[in-house]
């Protein structure tokens, strides 16, 4: 990677983020939201822990036919 050892992947509990305040530059969810029951919690979570200026940086599938097809499998 041309970040090295300035960037990382963690898998967490996006409920409950194991990160001080304000200590992330960037969080990033990728197609998850839509499994997740409690997902304003989520976001208060990525909130909390980006500081100011960072980036939430999110994808999910869309409300269209196929995306909810998709989805079903």
């Amino acid at each position: 990677s041309t970040f090295g050892e300035r960037a990382s992947a963690v898998q967490a509990d996006a409920t409950a983020l194991d990160f001080p305040d304000d200590s992330l530059d960037t969080v990033c969810t990728w197609l998850m939201l839509h499994h997740t029951i409690r997902w304003p919690k989520v976001l208060a979570e990525a909130k909390r822990v980006i500081r100011p200026g960072g980036s939430i940086v999110g994808y999910d599938l869309t409300n269209t036919k196929p995306a909810r097809l998709i989805h079903k499998v």
